[in-house]
């Protein structure tokens, strides 16, 4: 999937803190992929007027941006209403923020984690707000095929977003027990091929490959590690 040929993206809030991040995210990519924006609310109890109190809000968040082309409050449950929301608008890309409930633990919350799992689509849970263009683009890899198709979009987003006129850096790793062999090293570039040619090309793109001994693929210090050349600026991780 090209980024240019986004023509539907739906932004999710909870109308809290670790929304907006999703909220600039999305009002930055949408005018750049020419795509329609998409403003979702779910509540138990929609109270009145909540279509206009979500535009508001959208605006106090990004006040520079244009406003979303369309807003809706639902009730329900939150991820099975985004997951439902995407496909009757044709969501290209469903961006949201890691909903973690107030003193919970890990990187994402359950509404979320469940979106990500059932969405017809591909996911941008954004922790921070995306900082464009795209330098360096961080995929974990465990060579399934859904982190395939993760490395497939990274690499279409990265040829898209890149700076202008150069090109960025995409690091595949792969967290692997044990001590990092010449297999595990081959099974990660054949991934690599494989995307390249899911992605047709992915022109300007630089890609690398690293394979980690260890039992904690989350371990943050990683993926760190794998980008410490350019310290300026964070990856962006799929």
């Amino acid at each position: 999937m090209w980024l240019l040929t986004l023509r539907s993206i739906l932004v999710a809030t909870d109308l809290g803190e670790a929304s907006l991040p999703a909220l600039r995210t999305a009002a930055r990519l949408a005018p750049l992929a020419g795509a329609r924006l998409h403003l979702l609310h779910v509540a138990d109890d929609p109270p009145p007027g909540g279509e206009a109190r979500l535009r508001e809000h959208f605006r106090l968040a990004v006040p520079e941006a244009p406003g979303p082309d369309a807003v809706a409050v639902i009730p329900g449950s939150p991820a099975a209403v985004i997951v439902e929301h995407a496909r009757r608008v044709g969501a290209d890309a469903v961006i949201l923020g890691p909903h973690r409930r107030a003193g919970g633990t890990g990187a994402m919350g359950s509404t979320a984690a469940a979106v990500v799992a059932a969405a017809p689509c591909p996911c941008l849970v954004a922790a921070a707000e995306l900082r464009l263009p795209l330098e360096r683009v961080v995929v974990p890899v465990d060579l399934s095929e859904t982190a395939g198709g993760a490395l497939s979009v990274a690499l279409s987003w990265a040829s898209a977003l890149r700076p202008p006129g150069g090109e960025a850096r995409l690091t595949a790793m792969h967290v692997a027990p044990g001590p990092a062999g010449p297999a595990a090293a081959g099974a990660v570039r054949d991934e690599v091929r494989r995307a390249r040619e899911r992605a047709g090309g992915a022109a300007h793109v630089r890609i690398g490959e690293t394979v980690a001994p260890g039992s904690d693929p989350v371990d943050p210090t990683r993926w760190r590690r794998s980008c410490a050349r350019r310290p300026r600026s964070r990856p962006t991780c799929w």
